[in-house]
């Protein structure tokens, strides 16, 4: 869903933007790159919020975690390998029968 929204932008910036959508249609519209543009902010905001957290753990706290990363993948692992259709388990390989003559 969309919703109407009115801006002021700065006049040589919304003429940086209709020129782009003039010189690529396939940007769209002024709203499509301005849309792309708050898109593109808004990921970097938490990109950036991510390795904020990331740069503040501490060397126990990253050891913790990694226990943690390495028992759920063992334990998932293990709930795949029981709840797995049969189809999808893997099945010994049978030896070829010898031909008789």
């Amino acid at each position: 869903m969309k919703a109407r929204l009115t801006v002021t932008l700065d006049a040589k910036l919304l003429a940086h933007v209709d020129r782009a959508v003039g010189r690529s249609p396939e940007l769209g519209s002024r709203s499509a790159v301005i849309e792309e543009a708050v898109r593109r902010w808004s990921r970097n905001q938490h990109e950036a919020a991510i390795r904020d957290y990331y740069a503040a753990v501490t060397t126990e706290q990253r050891t913790n975690d990694d226990a943690w990363a390495e028992l759920s993948a063992s334990e998932l692992s293990a709930v795949l390998a029981r709840e797995a259709p049969a189809r999808y388990r893997a099945t010994p390989q049978r030896k070829p029968r010898m031909r008789r003559r």
